[in-house]
């Protein structure tokens, strides 16, 4: 399969993070395999993220764009509900049948949609568009309703999310195993892991938001992405050790 210049780079932060994904969810202590295994399903949903991207450089009929743009969006659309359950496991909140049914059901709703779409209902892709002035290759014109609605879980839930991250932060400590307890003011990975996740809201936002003013030649969150996976894979599998 060909693609354009920008597919070539993107699959350089794909298969970064899927590898570091993989070697998290296979190595994992009994202590550390929630948190490692969540951190590794947000990054497989992140993955698909990628996919979306390369899939819109490829040089490839519009009927199968829209087939491996909905695969893709399969992946792409959970990912505010996983990035939520990491957090959860990473601040070690207490995880409910409650609090998981509130984190998932958007995701199956979602899920649900695309379905459907498969099924010729239109109800997440209306079209593609070719785009002619920098942007990347073509573009997928969503359905407006979906799209709003699933632009405000994205802001509910990484708000959510990122609440919880902070008050972690202020608590300044973290439990590790054995029941030891380091402030997080002498562990810079946990800041810089922590700052990594804010540059990773950051770019997806910024994704989202750029071209509906200006063309995007190229994703923010293709880079802000990778730094994010590989500071937090540096961070977990240290903690590991």
């Amino acid at each position: 399969m060909v693609f354009e210049i920008q597919g070539y780079f993107l699959l350089v932060p794909f298969l970064i993070s899927f590898s570091l994904g993989l070697v998290l969810f296979f190595r994992s202590e009994k202590a550390y395999l929630k948190i490692n295994r969540s951190f590794a399903l947000w990054v497989f949903t992140i993955c698909f993220w990628y996919m979306h991207l390369i899939a819109k450089t490829a040089v490839m009929p519009d009927n199968m764009l829209k087939v491996f743009c909905r695969i893709s969006l399969s992946g792409q659309w959970v990912v505010p509900s996983t990035f939520l359950y990491f957090v959860f496991c990473f601040t070690h909140e207490k995880i409910t049948k409650s609090r998981l049914v509130l984190v998932f059901v958007p995701a199956l709703f979602f899920l649900l949609l695309i379905f459907l779409d498969f099924m010729g209902y239109k109800t997440v892709i209306d079209a593609i568009r070719v785009n002619y002035y920098g942007d990347m290759g073509r573009s997928v014109v969503y359905q407006m309703y979906p799209f709003i609605g699933w632009v405000i879980y994205f802001i509910v839930y990484v708000c959510w999310g990122t609440v919880l991250l902070v008050a972690h932060i202020k608590r300044t400590t973290v439990a590790f195993y054995e029941g030891k307890l380091i402030s997080l003011r002498h562990q810079s990975e946990f800041l810089l892991a922590s700052g990594a996740v804010v540059i990773f809201i950051l770019g997806l936002t910024a994704d989202i938001i750029i071209p509906i003013f200006k063309p995007l030649v190229f994703p923010v969150s293709g880079i802000t992405i990778v730094v994010m996976v590989l500071l937090m894979s540096y961070l977990l599998l240290k903690v590991e050790k």
